[in-house]
């Protein structure tokens, strides 16, 4: 067997189970949002959305390398750096604020 053939192969099954966990991930949120302990009725519903997003935002397939050549690298850093990194400094602010409230109330609480 070919090289080629194995890489396209692993490239297929990675993709898939990416856009499904993807998909997983979203239709929880969603039902997380609207309170129901149940995620299936959003699936069929949220699916239908996706395919016709898709559709949408990529209609053809130079379409999708124009994309990836100007907006991916501007869209994947924000998502991929900015925000995590923003989560990270705010947690740490959280974290340390918090700290500071507690020693500043046992320090009153002694006296």
């Amino acid at each position: 067997m070919r090289i080629e053939a194995i890489i396209a192969t692993i490239w297929i099954f990675t993709t898939y189970t990416r856009t499904v966990m993807y998909f997983y991930v979203s239709v929880v949120v969603f039902s997380n949002i609207f309170n129901i302990k149940d995620y299936r009725p959003f699936t069929k519903a949220l699916g239908m959305i996706m395919v016709f997003y898709s559709s949408i935002v990529f209609p053809t397939v130079p379409s999708a390398g124009e994309f990836n050549k100007n907006i991916w690298l501007f869209h994947a850093s924000i998502l991929g750096l900015v925000m995590p990194l923003l989560l990270f400094i705010t947690a740490k602010f959280k974290i340390s604020l918090k700290s500071t409230m507690v020693t500043n109330n046992d320090n009153t609480d002694v006296s």
